[in-house]
């Protein structure tokens, strides 16, 4: 199990669909603080959030981890992602670099760890 979490192919596999859950749940966010979903699509969009939210849960504890080389204190990659984000290390590059060019874009507040 440890080989293929180190393997390339399936870190990149992993991030691009944590990414696609990421746009696919601000864009049901972007509806919601915009009065757009009604009760019955707000129901319908509820399994797809808890998906992304879990994804985003498993991801911080296996994948990122890996990526910062830390053990989690936060329970989402974009609470540790608001951790790092004002410090002058590779780890703050990272976060700031993740934050602004990757996740603000389809944020419905233009500033994912704001």
């Amino acid at each position: 199990m440890t080989y293929l979490l180190l393997s390339p192919l399936f870190l990149v596999a992993w991030l691009w669909l944590f990414f696609l859950l990421y746009i696919g749940a601000m864009g049901i966010m972007r509806a919601y603080h915009a009065k757009q979903l009604n009760v019955w699509l707000y129901v319908m969009c509820l399994p797809f959030l808890v998906i992304a939210y879990l994804y985003d849960v498993l991801s911080n504890l296996t994948i990122v981890s890996i990526i910062y080389v830390e053990l989690p204190k936060q329970l989402t990659v974009t609470e540790r992602l608001k951790k790092h984000i004002d410090s002058q290390t590779w780890r703050g590059e990272l976060s700031r670099f993740i934050c602004k060019k990757i996740l603000s874009p389809f944020d419905h507040t233009g500033d994912h760890c704001d």
